[in-house]
């Protein structure tokens, strides 16, 4: 009865030793006992160590808090620093990444690419011949299947193979007179550059920057000219001097368009230039009647420097206008 009135007596004056005091003491060594677990005080860790609050990882947790602690008593005992603000100095120098954090997945090797499978490469069609796809996308039927037709034909006059695949079987006629070439090729018949007289030709072209009137106004101009051909093959300077000497010259036909033929020894050259968009032209040099495949080279080397000394002064002349004289 008597103990009982004295608790009544005094419920709020709980009296306890200084022991006791020191072990509820904010900040003393006793705080946070790593013998138990308890969630509200891994709360106030959350910031510095990033617990992810996962009781499957529950002893890895205290065991990283109690040296938290552990460090925040050793810098109070040293600093002289309350337990706060030990704390509030040791979170900011600990590093986010942190033993408790999640561990960081390795990355995902994606697997390698698969290998570039590269078509054939397409042979290269001679010049002046027709390709098997074109000869399909055209005419319905590759190429062999025309060798075939124009065998059993029987014919090795070339007027005649290219009339009747245009006339039978309504080849339209620039197919038919490329299929034709290419089967006088391929059987024999006709070699690279050779017309169907016996004789070779060959062509040579250049887009030029400037308009047909003056490059028409250039060829004709001796002074001009003089300056195109200055570095030119002399066979090919001496056969256009001597072809304007003769009366020759560049004419413009019609709007957009000039040309010029004369004779350079057995052979024939014909200069074309026609207009193309955007203040362009473009120029052309066609050789015919060659004598043989030798002569085939030579000469279109010889207009091929030509054509591009005269590209060079066209594009000169578009920042810098040249002087033109008269035609002579």
């Amino acid at each position: 009865m008597i103990f009982t009135k004295a608790i009544k007596s005094a419920p709020h004056s709980r009296s306890s030793s200084p022991r006791e005091d020191e072990t509820r003491a904010k900040g003393s060594p006793s705080l946070g006992r790593v013998g138990t677990f308890s969630f509200f005080k891994l709360r106030t860790l959350r910031r510095g160590t990033e617990v992810l609050g996962c009781l499957k990882r529950e002893t890895n947790v205290m065991t990283q808090a109690s040296k938290l602690k552990r460090v925040i008593r050793a810098r109070a005992e040293k600093t002289g620093e309350s337990y706060t603000t030990a704390r509030r100095q040791v979170l900011a120098r600990t590093p986010r990444v942190s033993a408790l954090s999640r561990p960081t997945p390795l990355p995902v090797q994606s697997p390698p690419p698969p290998p570039i499978v590269r078509e054939p490469r397409v042979p290269r069609v001679p010049r002046g011949e027709l390709s098997d796809r074109t000869a399909r996308k055209s005419t319905g039927h590759g190429l062999e299947h025309w060798f075939l037709v124009l065998d059993k034909f029987g014919t090795k006059n070339h007027t005649k193979a290219a009339e009747f695949l245009y006339s039978e079987h309504k080849v339209q006629a620039w197919h038919a007179q490329m299929i034709t070439v290419t089967w006088e090729r391929r059987r024999g018949l006709r070699q690279e550059n050779q017309s169907c007289t016996g004789t070779f030709q060959v062509s040579v072209s250049r887009t030029l920057q400037a308009p047909v009137d003056w490059i028409a106004a250039v060829l004709n101009g001796r002074e001009s000219r003089h300056r195109w051909l200055q570095d030119a093959s002399p066979a090919l300077r001496k056969a256009l001097e001597e072809a304007y000497a003769s009366g020759k010259s560049m004419e413009v036909k019609k709007t957009g368009y000039a040309r010029m033929r004369y004779k350079w020894l057995s052979s024939v050259v014909e200069l074309r230039v026609t207009e193309k968009a955007g203040g362009h032209c473009s120029m052309v040099a066609d050789s015919s009647h060659l004598p043989d495949a030798g002569a085939v080279p030579v000469r279109r080397e010889a207009f091929s420097r030509a054509l591009d000394r005269l590209r060079e002064i066209a594009a000169a002349q578009s920042r810098a206008p040249m002087r033109i004289e008269p035609a002579t």
